[in-house]
């Protein structure tokens, strides 16, 4: 998706991480989940975690901009396209054009928003895709949110001539275009999730990040790991 903010276009595909850069606490909370029908990948970029939902459910799903699911790009080490990646490794897959999500009709069991958020420079734009997730979820599934709010290279964010404080987080100048990485605290996070009306299931605040497990309505069937104490 691209955004304006003072005439400067902001490309949120130029905020996607690739597959060396997994976050590890993601990897094992992936890795922990029972298998099940239908999970969505909110937000897939480079794919960084894609092959490892794939192996948890059978049928996958890569939500992005049509831009970043249709370009050449590096994924996962091949120089391909997602929709051509997704083709070629998942046997069943589809992949979604945020543009157009609100009218998937399907729900899914688990749906991943990891670092989504935080590539977003507009608060409203970021309910949205609250919004969107929680009306695709099925009434037993279960989403994790999460964003870095901490970082060491935030710091040097300060002292960089391409980087300028906008809204409430930077404005990042590469070549002749922008990205944008938001600081979104936990309870604004949390706020968020309330707001849309999630329920809670369980928050892990670690190494500069929050991961929120989220659900739309209360279990008691023990079906996700959310329940086991760090």
């Amino acid at each position: 998706m691209h955004y304006e903010i003072d005439n400067c276009i902001i490309k949120s595909e130029n905020a996607a991480l690739s597959s060396s850069q997994r976050n590890q606490n993601i990897v094992k909370f992936i890795n922990e989940l029972p298998y099940c029908d239908k999970m969505l990948d909110y937000g897939c970029g480079k794919c960084r975690y894609s092959p490892l939902l794939n192996d948890r459910c059978k049928k996958l799903y890569l939500a992005d901009s049509q831009i970043q699911l249709k370009r050449t790009q590096t994924i996962c080490g091949n120089k391909t396209s997602v929709e051509e990646y997704s083709k070629k490794f998942f046997s069943n897959s589809s992949i979604v054009e945020v543009e157009k999500i609100k009218k998937l009709n399907e729900r899914f069991d688990f749906i991943l928003c990891t670092n989504v958020l935080s590539a977003i420079p507009f608060y409203e734009e970021r309910m949205n895709v609250l919004r969107n997730i929680f009306n695709l979820l099925k009434n037993d599934g279960k989403v994790l949110v999460s964003v870095q709010y901490r970082n060491s290279y935030f710091n040097t964010y300060k002292s960089n001539p391409n980087a300028i404080m906008k809204n409430d987080g930077w404005l990042i100048k590469k070549g002749n275009s922008y990205s944008f990485y938001a600081l979104i605290s936990p309870n604004k996070l949390i706020d968020m999730c309330y707001d849309v009306g999630f329920k809670m299931d369980r928050k892990i605040i670690k190494d500069g990040s929050i991961y929120l497990f989220l659900k739309i309505q209360h279990h008691s069937t023990n079906c996700f790991l959310y329940q086991k104490k760090e």
